[in-house]
């Protein structure tokens, strides 16, 4: 093709390029995702405490984690991306939020991981340089020590039935086998260029006794990436996995 002929067909691909992606742009919708924290259905702050199955009192300090490849099904099964990884932490009422962009349309079923994927896991953090992005120094989740990120953090402490401290519990994940999956079925309709917002309800009470097991908080009060107590960040992730639902 002659030079001065690309020169006269380049405008053109550049105007096509752009016009595609403003039409893009005005078939999507802006989704606020809304954490919050409950008990027995209720909503809970984190200045509250609960009971464990020992009627320990449970007081949470921290519930931060990551959630990555955030994918939405819609009404013919095929799966939409938005987000490759957030960093969720909740404030002491209990609540968290992000916004994403997502294709205007019907969906059925939100899908995402627990942690972060392999891949990323072992990335070199100085490569995330961008101070929002989720992988960031710092929002302090690299353990340097372990060379990897740390998927779920849950800080507390706990009093025994007469309301005196007992002691502090820290439970951190990050090995890749930690990574969990998770899918909340909704039916969910996104209108283009409107503001929508949906909310997911974190059950504090399974977080620590749920379906991976009971974490002994006094006779193992707390994990950190070491291999030899593995099974604590198993029981932890299990448990996590299943703590999340859709308001109705």
């Amino acid at each position: 093709m002659k030079i001065h002929t690309l020169i006269k067909i380049l405008p053109i691909f550049i105007l096509l390029l752009s016009s595609c992606k403003k039409l893009k742009e005005k078939k999507l919708a802006t989704l606020k995702v809304n954490f919050q924290t409950e008990l027995n259905q209720n909503n809970f702050d984190l200045t509250g405490r609960f009971a464990d199955a020992q009627n320990r009192q449970i007081q949470l300090e921290l519930v931060k984690f990551y959630l990555s490849d955030l994918i939405f099904v819609n009404d013919k099964g095929e799966e939409v991306p938005t987000d490759e990884i957030v960093l969720i932490e909740l404030d002491m009422n209990g609540k968290a939020s992000f916004e994403t962009k997502i294709e205007a349309g019907t969906y059925t079923a939100f899908k995402f991981g627990v942690g972060v994927p392999k891949a990323l896991n072992e990335s070199d953090p100085s490569i995330f340089a961008d101070a929002d992005h989720p992988l960031n120094s710092t929002n302090n989740t690299y353990w340097g020590m372990n060379s990897m990120y740390r998927f779920v953090m849950i800080d507390g402490r706990f009093f025994d039935e007469n309301d005196v401290f007992v002691g502090t519990f820290s439970y951190h994940t990050g090995r890749n086998e930690s990574y969990r999956n998770v899918e909340l079925v909704k039916t969910m309709t996104f209108d283009k260029k409107a503001n929508h917002e949906e909310t997911i309800f974190i059950d504090v009470a399974k977080i620590l006794e749920g379906s991976g097991g009971n974490l002994d908080i006094e006779e193992h009060s707390n994990y950190h990436g070491n291999t030899e107590d593995f099974y604590l960040s198993e029981q932890l992730s299990d448990n996590f996995q299943q703590v999340f639902r859709f308001k109705n």
